[in-house]
């Protein structure tokens, strides 16, 4: 029924259909990391807005989790938590590249210069996606070759030139990068996440569930908890696995000052097959000392008998990371935001969509929010969290667990997995065509 303060990490693809930009258009690209302060997200509220927080505040008790708050449509994106998600692949030729590498640690660097470049598209503001009702979906297409905009311009390519099928395709001849996401659980939320392309061998599985917002005075935060892994196939070296764990998110400026998001704690990335390991320290700013989005890190190979990093990270996520190799006292660019154009997302139109669908189940939804809408936009979100809950108690009467319609759950190992995954493996390893799920009903 009401928003969790969850998954407050945000950020934004540019909307793919023109005809229906709203007010909220513009704020995702306004963004001109030419200068400091927009390096972190932040957000300036007007006095009448700061008042509606405070009457929200005055509802929670320091140290207590954030569960049951209606959140006015100014902290609220105009998307679902599952396409942004998505924000993450919006640099696929970095995946691509891993299986053009001879060495495993070539191939190590690759992956963990992918992990850095999707963290740097942000919403402005600190805003909170829509929280996705069980069994709702995204789908949605890119392609390199036409459908990238420069972030340093903002320019765009405004002709959608491929069209995601109605049932994502597993031809191991298509070049494009597809994505597919489901809300597969509610308490506790979670979100199901598979972006593949199998003519590349790429197959990357995961899930996440954000935890309750913890308030904590004049801040908040929380830890993501999630299960992500990549897999990359070649005729090289076979196939390689990448495991990935995530950062915790940290709102500060709740009671005064600017509101400011940032990433803080430890995130892992792991190849068992090599042996190479990393570890990324999001840190946060002090008081008086450091700066907003640094990072710092090493990497190591655990095969070696040694703890002693080949290599250490450090930088910034919103613009550039460096990375330094210990042994030849090299330092070099790892990932440098202005270096790479971003990957737009192309979906179907609305009117194709079913009705589980996340541009369609929450259409009405989003016109309200970017109307400005409260009336429009929260009585709308009301009627559909209603449905929900006569939804789960009818499930719950009948003794009818939810079942996925996309993926399936590892019991042993605790995760998600898409459907078709094994499917996918089989068009990279025979490179023939296989077919596809059926669509969802």
């Amino acid at each position: 029924m009401y928003d969790r303060l969850r998954s407050m990490f945000t950020s934004s693809h540019e909307r793919l259909h023109p005809d229906q930009h709203g007010p909220e258009y513009d704020a995702y690209r306004e963004a001109d990391t030419t200068k400091e302060e927009d390096h972190y997200q932040k957000d300036h509220l007007e006095e009448g807005k700061k008042q509606i927080l405070w009457a929200i505040i005055k509802q929670i008790s320091i140290g207590s989790e954030i569960k049951h708050i209606q959140l006015p449509t100014f902290v609220i994106q105009p998307r679902s938590l599952l396409e942004k998600l998505s924000d993450s692949f919006v640099h696929p030729e970095l995946l691509y590249r891993i299986t053009q590498l001879n060495t495993p640690e070539e191939r190590f660097i690759q992956a963990l210069q992918f992990f850095m470049s999707g963290w740097h598209l942000r919403h402005k503001g600190v805003k909170n996606p829509l929280n996705p009702a069980i069994g709702e979906i995204f789908k949605c297409g890119m392609q390199l070759d036409s459908n990238s905009f420069d972030l340093s311009t903002g320019d765009v390519d405004t002709d959608a030139t491929i069209t995601p099928p109605k049932i994502p395709n597993i031809s191991h001849d298509d070049s494009n990068y597809y994505y597919v996401a489901e809300q597969v659980s509610h308490h506790p939320p979670r979100s199901a996440f598979c972006f593949y392309n199998a003519s590349k061998g790429i197959i990357y599985n995961g899930d996440v569930s954000p935890g309750y917002v913890k308030f904590r005075g004049s801040s908040a935060d929380t830890q993501l908890q999630a299960h992500m892994s990549l897999r990359v196939f070649s005729d090289s070296f076979g196939e390689e696995e990448y495991e990935f764990t995530l950062p915790g998110v940290l709102i500060r400026g709740i009671l005064y000052g600017t509101l400011t998001l940032e990433m803080v704690g430890k995130s892992m990335i792991y190849c068992k097959k090599t042996g190479f390991r990393a570890i990324i320290d999001f840190q946060a700013k002090g008081v008086f000392t450091g700066s907003y989005n640094h990072v710092c890190g090493s990497v190591w190979n655990e095969n070696y008998h040694h703890e002693e990093p080949s290599h250490m990270i450090e930088g910034h996520w919103d613009t550039t990371t460096f990375i330094t190799d210990k042994r030849s006292g090299n330092r070099s660019v790892l990932f440098d935001v202005q270096q790479h154009p971003t990957t737009r997302i192309t979906t179907e139109g609305i009117d194709k969509q079913m009705p589980h669908e996340s541009k369609r189940y929450w259409e009405r939804v989003i016109e309200g929010i970017e109307e400005r809408s409260d009336e429009k936009a929260l009585g709308e979100k009301r009627r559909l969290e209603e449905t929900q809950r006569r939804l789960e108690a009818e499930r719950k009467k009948n003794r009818e667990p939810f079942r996925s319609a996309l993926f399936d759950y590892n019991r042993k190992e605790d995760k998600w997995m898409y459907k078709m995954e094994e499917k996918i493996v089989e068009a990279i390893q025979t490179r023939e065509a296989v077919d596809g799920p059926p669509r969802s009903q």
